[in-house]
């Protein structure tokens, strides 16, 4: 150390041989932060195409779509919108009108086939 320099240097400064400790240190925490935050980012719009893996061929599909263009656009109210198909399950409100229809279908056989048997007990009753 030079002998006119005072004995108690803070650690900000630069040394004689030029390394700046302050410096380095912050250089490595704003990458580290850099890449932190593009792996964040990428893993959050990624999450609506893990979670729609699980879904049928086609939500799949318009989930990975969304996504896609929410990736390449920055709108997040596209991502925001495959999140919700991806994570919302829509019930199937056809599968009781099926099977209610099934029904109806079964009890118009039932129907119709004892109108066809009636009529021809009742004939031969009257012979």
């Amino acid at each position: 150390m030079h002998p006119l320099a005072p004995p108690d240097v803070p650690l900000f400064v630069a040394g004689p041989d030029g390394s700046d400790v302050l410096f380095s240190l912050t250089s490595v925490l704003v990458v580290s932060v850099a890449i932190w935050a593009i792996g964040f980012s990428l893993y959050l719009y990624h999450l609506p195409a893990s979670k729609g893996d699980v879904l049928g061929k086609t939500k799949s599909q318009i989930v990975l779509l969304l996504t896609s263009l929410a990736l390449l656009t920055g709108n997040n109210a596209l991502w925001i919108v495959a999140l919700f198909i991806a994570v919302v399950s829509i019930p199937d409100v056809f599968a009781p009108l099926r099977s209610l229809a099934d029904s109806a279908a079964t009890l118009a056989e039932m129907s119709k086939k004892q109108n066809q048997s009636t009529p021809k007990a009742a004939a031969s009753e009257a012979e």
